[in-house]
């Protein structure tokens, strides 16, 4: 979860992203091969969401209390399993299923790009917004 001021947008969007992926400076190496709460109790599991192997498909949604934006995501299927690898290791794209290929701009990852939606707000009735973040490839590139 995301806390944040203003309208949702792809710059919001990206900068809860980057939080979550900053947890990476809080990672202990052990914890990529077998996942656990690292000993020194700071947070990382938005992180290792992020970049968990096995999780495909996210969804993400982001709703207002008139004063804040509180965006969040969920992922399938779900990581931060303790005990499990949070990526795999060995040479890259020999693991692809259904007959996925390496992609070709990223050289590590099985599977061709979707495109990634503008950037406008994508306002619902219900005053909720709901989108597919493909965006987060977009924040590292």
């Amino acid at each position: 979860m995301y806390a944040g001021n203003g309208r949702i947008s792809a710059k919001l969007i990206k900068k809860a992203m980057a939080s979550w992926y900053s947890e990476i400076k809080d990672m202990e190496p052990d914890i990529y091969t077998k996942y656990d709460d690292p000993a020194s109790g700071k947070a990382i599991g938005h992180f290792t969401q992020l970049v968990w192997a096995k999780s495909e498909f996210i969804g993400c949604a982001a709703s207002t209390d008139g004063k804040k934006l509180y965006f969040g995501c969920n992922y399938g299927p779900a990581g931060n399993v303790k005990g499990a690898g949070i990526l795999k290791w060995g040479t890259p794209c020999t693991e692809c299923e259904n007959s996925l290929k390496c992609n070709q701009k990223y050289e590590s990852l099985c599977g061709v790009l979707l495109p990634i939606p503008d950037s406008s707000p994508m306002p619902f009735k219900n005053k909720f917004y709901f989108c597919f973040i493909f965006v987060v490839i977009n924040l590292f590139i």
